[in-house]
């Protein structure tokens, strides 16, 4: 699944959004979005508005894209006319709380999910994920521990003890059947 993101719209829908500049909330916004991508191993595209640039400009990073259109074009025009040139719409989930938006898409054949949602979404999987890693590194632990290893060794020598006894034992009834008459004399025959 790919996920097309209205940039701004998320931007605007943080609670910590009127307390820094644009420039700055999106590097914030762009380092969570990356600490997601390598956990969940997403596919994001994230879409901003630009106004001041002359021609589109496209930035990737690992399986982000950020995009930032042209002057003469907004994101939402950008995001449908992905969708429009797509030959398989439907693996596209696109990220806005823009009720317009999110119709243009749909009717694409493309699926939506609120800001909201989607936020709510990713950090109960990135949650999850974490909680199943740490589970497996300490199911890891726990089998390599140095108490299990301690163990598993004193076991070994015990064992490999036990085998040289027998061993012994069995050495030794091989020679006092040597030595029995009615044995030596079947094997000379």
């Amino acid at each position: 699944m790919h996920y097309i993101i209205d940039g701004y719209n998320i931007l605007f829908r943080r609670q910590e959004a009127h307390h820094q500049d644009l420039q700055s909330q999106r590097e914030k916004l762009l380092s969570e979005f990356q600490g997601y991508i390598d956990i969940l191993n997403l596919s994001i595209t994230l879409v901003f508005d630009a106004t001041d640039r002359e021609e589109l400009s496209r930035q990737h990073y690992r399986s982000l894209e950020i995009v930032f259109t042209d002057q003469n074009q907004n994101a939402d025009d950008y995001i449908v006319n992905i969708l429009k040139a797509s030959s398989h719409p439907q693996r596209n989930t696109v990220v806005t709380s823009d009720n317009m938006l999110a119709w243009h898409c749909r009717r694409c054949g493309a699926r939506t999910i609120s800001v909201e949602k989607f936020l709510s979404k990713l950090k109960r999987c990135y949650h999850k994920k974490l909680h199943k890693r740490s589970i497996s590194r300490r199911t890891l632990e726990k089998k390599t521990s140095p108490k299990k290893i301690s163990s598993f060794l004193k076991d070994q020598e015990r064992y490999e003890k036990q085998f040289k006894e027998r061993y012994k034992d069995l050495l030794k009834q091989e020679e006092k059947l040597k030595d029995h008459p009615e044995i030596s004399k079947d094997r000379g025959n």
